[in-house]
């Protein structure tokens, strides 16, 4: 079908430009098309890419994204869409820097109604470089004006748009200049919503929800759509949803697998989830958990208004632990993710044996028969082998006493964690440590001569811990356990391949970052931990860094602030297998822990202690020649301010290990070596050698000792010197042709600028966000120029000699910043479902303008809470945003108002018809009746006579649907009878999905029931032969649910309470008169005799308030 020009300016649109909700979408783009010229003077793709070649990739953005066309030169940008962009180019890969992703929409006024979709820090997997500014898709709108018209957001249509790209290799420095050019054609473009109902796990604030892979459901209310058996394939997405009240309970991920090429995403939706409490009383163990699952994503970036889409809050009631992966997990990044306030650990890592090799003791396999025995997560144990068999070949008892002295336990290649990435998130306040990636028992040290038991075993050396080499049960949840002892872990598997960077790590208990389990290909670089140990605990588990159990790591460009409320840690322990500790800055560690003052830095292992001496699993003597052959520590370009104790503490006995080119402050801060050691240019002086004394940026002042003076490390002394060639802010080093001492490299100039802009320098040496320092000559006139984004205004300097025409002029040793601000400001609105919010974010708003939002509550719900950038204000209406210079986020939540609570009241004064009319404040609920009849001697003036076989049914309305663990409610009527039969109900049948049960029971006794977890429930009756006596009797059945009971109340007199718990929507009507009888048509236990004045509140009357409406005060 031809296309008129008015609809390919639509459908361009429609990239980008889709319905906006408060949920915050994020939407799929997935494109193929050919090659349809290359342009190649040096010969980079030439057996690559040729023409004709496919094309083919997707990329992801949010709604954040949206039509700005009407302001020129605009450029949305988008972090969390940045999560994924990835292409292939007749075989060339391209692919999106995870460590700072973003995507870019610009409009430009010479491509009217064009999108050029710019992923910035693309990298190519033949190591080529990518022209960023001038890699784009062009979606041509043939120069029409792109409208405001919003299309569905799931579309498919040919169409011709062009794909540019430009190549350069640094390695071939004239194809910088003049690039590979490779232009194509894409055909084919589509766009779907990446969260959908099918894809989409809602959390509960009540119950944890677990998501098992080999299932096909879902454990958890809400989610009976999901089948993860089906889902969770290799490249698929899990969107998680936060509760609708807005305090999310446990979730859980077991036994899900994706690929290394494609692992899956578990990825927020409909703006930020918080796992949280509801009230003080609540108890999670482990926000989020992951137990016996690979190769996946999980990333907090599903919405750029929040940097966090994932945060835990443990502020109200108890959370002991933010993140987790246990039991052979494996494969796992993480990202977005803040934990706060936890009791112990922020994001807790271990892999290790679950005996699921059947090790049992022999006093079972001697029964000859197969016991049942359970692991640690409740998981029956398949034992491989008949005991005898089992016996034979794995239990040893050498001296024939019928102790078994040896077994075979499940080998430690089979609990390996590959590839643990940590990145971008924020961990604080934790009780214990802010991270604990791994555990000890690397290496057991023991002789298996003095210690025979094989289930109780001693752990790495370290502190003295037993370790078991696995660990099972008898009888579930942890009961009866069958190795004895005090100390429950199983010996840990290894680490191999950690990364941890570009975290906030704040105010941690113990340590800040804690690795363990003999990890290798370790890496934890630019992190910046403040207020690091701020408990007085024990040395080896308090600091800001700690490296343990025979872990080989590279620690560098990190920041570590002790600060005033923490720094009693060392800054960095390394009793490890070696590694570089470069180009980090140190600052009030070692305040002292349990055991005295520390060092700054310690790296201290005696490996000629024969206490030490390491024995693997099977108990063979691992020497250390061969643990630590060719495992050297390198301290270098380090910069230590204020330690309390030593700058360095090493002792390190064998190998040949480094000490230079640190900066210490002050002076008089001693070093303690022993070891082969070589010290060298480490700088002891005073604070005036840094800019500003000891604050941020840590930065060397001109003419300074430091300058120039360092070592050449990797050519004088054959260190490897990958962690060495960038500073601290990554600015290339050495600069000027030698070391400076310390974490950074001097320089003359250093420009600071927020985002929104670029900062380049005439003569070249600046080109800031990417290089924002260098090394003029002092007396060299620098001119620097401010590019603002399109979507930036540049707004001035600070710091210059002077400025002409916009241009700033310096020369000297200075700090100049540069400040950009954004042309519009984004207000992302977001409400749960009882309300909305108008206008409907994310809205656009000129910058220094003035906005304002109105909350908008359903019908008879209110503003019950209302935040702004995540600080509550007070609920009200409406919110103005005054005088806008930034972003903002604004969200609501709606509740019920209780002024409204009196939903249903039945007078039953009517007479006739077949209407019992509700004059409550439910005003389109009333009561149809069938069967019963008008009367008019009623308690108060008419009633409904029930003659057995009759019903009023007031249907389900949702803010009737009560589930007793989560809404208070009250039914209340007066009856009379000399027989039985159900007087109020919402259940399935007597005992089955009760939510409530009010009846009067053939004995003549008043009966109330609610339901509990489990299908469940509670029961409270009066005594018998007390309401059959033909007199009119006044019932109440009050549920409150912040007590977690409910009572029974008969003629105004309390009967008792008893527990109420969990019982979720059970589809049924609520009827008077009568129940339900298995489903919603069928009933049963019909009523005979008279009802009047019925009412239905949705809260927990008082007694007070009970006994005003029994005697009718």
């Amino acid at each position: 079908m031809a296309l008129s020009k008015p609809q390919l300016a639509l459908l361009a649109t429609s990239l980008v430009c889709l319905p906006l909700t408060s949920a915050a979408q994020m939407y799929r783009v997935t494109f193929s098309g050919y090659v349809s010229e290359v342009n190649d003077p040096h010969q980079l793709v030439t057996n690559t890419i040729k023409q004709g070649g496919a094309i083919s990739g997707e990329y992801w953005y949010d709604d954040q994204m949206h039509d700005l066309s009407e302001h020129p030169n605009y450029t949305a940008q988008s972090n969390s869409a940045g999560i994924r962009y990835q292409a292939t180019v007749d075989g060339l890969s391209l692919n999106m820097d995870k460590q700072n992703p973003s995507l870019r929409v610009v409009i430009e006024p010479e491509h009217a109604g064009s999108y050029l979709i710019m992923p910035d820090n693309i990298a190519a997997n033949n190591q080529l470089c990518v022209r960023t500014s001038d890699l784009y898709m062009e979606f041509e709108a043939n120069n029409n004006p792109v409208g405001s018209t919003l299309l569905e957001p799931t579309f498919e249509q040919w169409m011709s748009h062009t794909f540019y790209m430009r190549l350069f290799d640094q390695s071939v420095p004239g194809s910088e200049i003049n690039n590979t050019r490779v232009e194509g054609v894409i055909t084919a473009l589509k766009t779907q919503s990446l969260c959908t109902a099918s894809n989409t796990v809602t959390l509960s604030d009540n119950e944890r929800v677990t998501v098992d892979g080999r299932l096909a459901s879902v454990n958890g209310q809400g989610n009976e759509q999901l089948n993860p058996s089906e889902l969770l394939t290799p490249g698929a997405v899990l969107c998680v949803k936060g509760a609708p009240s807005g305090a999310s309970n446990e979730l859980r991920i077991e036994n899900v697998a994706g690929s290394a090429d494609a692992p899956i995403t578990l990825i927020n939706t409909g703006g930020q989830v918080v796992f949280k409490n509801r009230d003080s009383s609540g108890y999670i163990d482990t926000a989020f958990e992951v137990l016996n699952s690979q190769h996946l994503r999980i990333t907090g970036s599903g919405n750029q208004a929040y940097q966090y889409g994932f945060t835990v809050d443990g502020r109200v009631g108890t959370i002991r632990k933010g993140v987790s992966y246990y039991k052979r997990s494996s494969d796992i990044e993480l990202d977005h993710f803040e934990v706060g306030y936890t009791s112990q650990s922020g994001v807790n890592l271990k892999t290790f044996s679950n005996c699921s090799d059947g090790s049992v003791p022999a006093r079972y396999a001697e029964q000859n028969e197969t016991p049942q025995f359970y692991d640690a997560y409740n998981e029956p144990l398949v034992l491989h082998d008949t005991p005898e068999q089992y016996q034979k070949e794995h239990m040893h008892d050498y001296n024939n006493d019928g102790v078994i002295d040896q077994l075979d336990a499940s080998g430690r290649s089979e609990m390996v964690f590959y590839n643990a990435s940590i990145h971008h998130n924020y961990i604080h306040h934790t009780g214990t440590e802010g991270m604990y990636i791994g555990s000890n028992g690397g290496y057991r040290l023991y002789k298996p001569t003095e210690h025979p038991d094989p289930f109780h075993l001693p752990g790495s050396g370290m502190g003295g811990n037993e370790r078991r080499i696995c660990q099972y049960y008898q009888a579930p949840d942890k009961q009866q356990q069958v190795a004895f002892g005090d100390y429950n872990e199983p010996m840990a598997g290894q680490l191999v391949g950690v990364k941890i960077y570009s975290n906030l790590v704040d105010r941690t208990g113990w340590d800040s970052i804690n690795v363990k389990s003999s990890a290798v290909s370790c890496e934890i670089f630019d992190n910046h931990v403040t207020h690091f140990s701020t408990k007085n605990y024990h040395r080896d588990q308090i600091g800001a860094i700690s490296l343990q159990t025979n872990t080989e790591c590279d620690v560098y460009r990190n920041t570590l602030e002790g600060g005033d409320e923490g720094g009693y840690g060392l800054g960095i322990h390394a009793p490890n297998l070696g590694g570089v500790i470069a180009n980090n800055v140190i600052k009030g560690a070692g305040k002292g822990g349990r055991d005295g003052k520390e060092a700054a830095i310690q790296v201290r292992f005696n490996t000629d202690d024969d206490h030490h001496k390491m024995y693997d699993e099977y108990d063979q003597h691992i020497p250390w020649q061969q643990i630590y052959a060719g495992k050297s520590h390198h301290v270098i370009n380090n910069t230590i301010i204020d330690a309390v104790k030593e700058s360095v503490d090493f002792r390190m006995l064998r190998e040949t290990h480094s000490i230079a080119n640190n900066l210490i402050i002050p002076a008089d801060t001693p070093m303690d070596v022993e070891g082969d050691v070589v010290v060298v240019s480490n700088f002891n002086t005073s604070s005036t050698v840094l800019e500003g004394t000891t604050s941020l940026p840590y930065a060397l002042a001109s003419g300074t000792a430091a300058v120039n003076t360092g070592t050449d490390m990797p050519n004088d002394f054959g260190i490897d010197g990958t962690r060495l060639t960038k500073d601290l802010v990554n600015i290339i080093r050495p600069l000027q042709g030698a070391y400076d001492i310390g974490a950074l490299e001097y320089v003359t100039l250093r420009v600071l600028a927020n985002s929104g802009g670029r900062v380049v320098s005439n003569p070249n040496g600046i080109e800031c966000p990417t290089t924002c320092g260098h090394a003029f000559a002092e007396d060299q006139l620098i001119t620097l120029f401010a590019i603002a984004d399109s979507d930036h205004d540049f707004m001035g300097w600070e710091g210059c000699d002077q400025i002409v025409d916009g241009r700033c002029e310096v020369t000297g040793h200075k700090i100049v910043t540069a400040n950009f601000a954004p042309k519009f400001v984004r207000i992302s609105t977001f409400a749960n479902e009882n309300g909305d919010i108008t206008p409907n974010g994310p809205i656009s708003v000129a910058r220094t303008a003035q906005q304002v939002v109105t909350m908008v509550p359903a019908p008879l719900h209110k503003v019950v809470s209302l935040s702004v950038d995540g600080e509550s204000v007070e609920p009200a209406q409406q919110y103005t945003f005054d005088n806008l210079t930034a972003h903002h986020v604004i969200e609501a939540r709606f509740g019920f108002d209780q002024s409204y609570a009196h939903l249903v009241s039945l007078q039953l004064d009517e007479t006739s018809g077949n209407v019992a009319v509700n004059s409550g404040t439910l005003t389109d609920v009333n009561g149809i009746v069938g069967g019963a009849t008008w009367t008019a001697d009623g308690y108060q003036q008419g009633a409904l006579h029930f003659d057995g076989d009759d019903y009023v049914n007031l249907g389900s309305h949702e803010l009737m649907d009560v589930n007793p663990a989560q809404h208070s409610f009250t039914a209340t009527l007066w009856f009379r009878t000399t027989q039985s039969g159900a007087l109020i109900s919402k259940v399935k049948n007597s005992t089955s999905d009760v939510q409530f049960y009010l009846f009067a029971g053939s004995n003549g006794a008043l009966y109330s029931r609610v339901g509990l977890e489990g299908n469940a429930y509670r029961t409270i009756r009066s005594d018998k032969n007390i309401i059959d006596d033909g007199q009119w009797h006044f019932a109440a059945l009050v549920n409150d649910h912040t007590k977690n009971e409910f009572t029974l109340y008969l003629d105004g007199q309390k009967l008792g309470s008893k527990l109420s718990g969990l019982m979720p929507s059970n589809g049924m009507d609520i009827l008077i008169g009568a129940r339900r009888d298995g489903d919603n048509q069928s009933m049963s236990n019909h009523f005979d005799g008279d009802i009047d004045n019925v009412g239905f509140y949705k809260k927990a009357l008082t007694n007070a308030e009970v006994q005003a409406l029994f005697t009718g005060n």
